[in-house]
Order: structure tokens, then C-alpha cells, then sequence
């Protein structure tokens, strides 16, 4: 056991506070799959491998915590993240800093993720971290919408609290009410960015939009004087078409961006609402 945690030290001495590695089993070492998951948190190491017949896991002191002795110091108290757990998403979270950098965040943003009950999940030992966008029907909590931070995949729906309910398209509608103008967008980061800008945002969660449920929405959702179509870059032809469908009930525009609402700038953004007159 001690010359296999020398070994899981050693994997781990390239490794930041945070940063994971997936490699070859030093345990079971099957031949050309990497089947072990290696993750630096603080002065820990946890590992785990993920072939059913091995199945070694466990949290070790890493190898540079060993030699300062720094695992032995009293510390300030730290959160963790554990699988299946979605923690409040604020300052002290270790993944603010990353969706400041990556979509152009700033520090006061953070009080909408608050408001909007926006959290954050690290998934096992693989260190995906997802956020959650709670979505909500006549004031009550249906699902949510899962978000990967760190890795490829689309947005991903939990399965919905409610399954009895039928007919309630999956949309998530941040900063409800506080604009005149409903922007309509494709993800829920699109969507946060702009309630971001104190604007009522909704996403699709796609490109599909339930006309019929819409034009409902509008009989009640009365602050809605103008819809705007921010869909991404991609799918301007798919804006088009729905401004044609939307125009029979409510004075709609599409928005052209020159990328993502997500991966814009606020400026860019107020850019392109300035030439629509927004």
C-alpha cells in the first residue's frame, strides 16, 4: 500500500489545487486504459479508478503537503464539494473565477447567480463541475437545468420534480419582469448573461420555441412589450423565421451578435441592442 501511494503522489506532483488527471491504474494497471481519476484538492489527493474489478479510491496527503508539513496546520475553514451535493454559488466558490474568465463576468454579477438561486456540483471524482438553473412554473420548482462548466457537453435537463405535469415547455426565465423587452436565447449562460444586464431573459434550451405556449405566456406576461430573438451566431435563419411567426401577436426584433450572448462582452452586447434601439 505504501509504494502505491508513493506512486498516486508522484501522478499528482504536476498536478494545481483543483486541476484533475486521468491515467493508466497504478493498481491494477490495465493495459492502455485510463481508467484512474487523480484530483488535487488543497494539500489532498483523491483518486479513484473506475474498472469495476479494481475500484481503488481514496483521499491522500500530496506529496508537497508531506515535505512542508502544511496538512498538520490549523486552517480556515473550507467548503467542500461533494458528488450529488449543489452548493450556493458566491464569491468564495471555486468556480467564479473560471465563469468571470470565461464569459466575461464581473465581481457584482455574482449577486444575480444569488438571487436567481443558480448553484454549483462537482460531480465524483472526475472533477466535472455543472451549475444548476432552477426553473419554475406558477411559482413552483419543476427541475432544473444543468450546465457543464468544464467540459464539452450541452446543456443537460435533470429530470423534472413534476413529471405528472404535461404541456410546460422546459423554459428558464431569469430577471422576470424587470424589462420591458424579453430577450429569447438558446442556453441558460445566455440568459443569466443578460439578466446580468438587468434584462428579462428566457432560454429555450434549444431553438425550439412552443408558439402556442407563447402566445398564452404573453396574455399574462403583460410587462412584455417587445420580444427580441438573441439565438446565436448559427442560428440566425432559425430567428428569422421565428420573428415572421412571433410578429402576428408582438412587436419582435432579432438581435445579431458577433458570437454568443455568453461569450460577449457587455458592450458588444449594448452594441448591437443600440442598433435595434433597445
Amino acid at each position: 500500500m505504501t509504494s502505491l501511494r508513493n506512486e498516486i503522489r508522484l501522478l499528482g506532483l504536476s498536478l494545481e489545487d483543483g486541476q484533475t488527471l486521468r491515467t493508466v491504474c497504478p493498481n491494477c494497471t490495465a493495459a492502455h486504459e485510463e481508467t484512474f481519476i487523480l484530483t488535487r484538492d488543497g494539500d489532498r489527493l483523491l483518486y479513484q479508478c473506475k474498472r469495476a474489478s479494481c475500484n481503488t479510491k481514496g483521499r491522500i496527503v500530496s506529496n508537497s503537503a508531506l515535505k512542508s508539513g502544511s496538512h498538520n496546520q490549523k486552517k480556515v475553514f473550507k467548503p467542500k464539494y461533494f458528488e450529488g451535493e449543489a452548493w450556493p454559488l458566491d464569491e468564495q466558490t471555486p468556480i467564479w473565477s473560471t465563469l468571470k474568465a470565461k464569459y466575461n463576468f464581473s465581481d457584482e454579477d455574482i449577486e444575480v447567480f444569488t438571487q436567481e438561486g443558480v448553484t454549483f456540483e462537482l460531480e465524483d471524482f472526475s472533477g466535472l463541475k455543472f451549475l444548476h438553473f432552477p426553473i419554475y412554473r406558477e411559482g413552483k420548482l419543476i427541475g432544473t437545468c444543468r450546465k457543464s462548466i468544464n467540459h464539452k457537453p450541452k446543456e443537460r435537463r435533470k429530470s423534472k420534480l413534476y413529471p405528472h405535469i404535461q404541456g410546460i415547455p422546459y423554459y428558464y426565465f431569469p430577471n422576470v419582469g424587470r424589462s420591458k423587452e424579453l430577450f429569447i436565447v438558446e442556453g441558460c449562460m445566455d440568459a443569466i448573461k443578460l439578466a446580468c444586464m438587468n434584462k428579462s431573459a428566457m432560454a429555450l434550451n434549444g431553438t425550439s420555441l412552443n408558439i402556442e405556449w407563447f402566445a398564452e405566456y404573453l396574455k399574462e406576461a403583460e410587462w412584455i412589450e417587445t420580444v427580441v430573438l438573441a439565438l446565436d451566431p448559427d442560428a440566425q435563419s432559425i430567428a428569422r423565421r421565428m420573428e415572421k411567426d412571433l410578429s402576428l401577436f408582438i412587436n419582435s426584433k432579432v438581435l445579431a451578435l458577433p458570437k454568443d450572448p455568453k461569450d460577449c462582452t457587455k458592450e458588444q452586447i449594448n452594441e448591437g441592442m443600440s442598433l435595434l434601439q433597445i
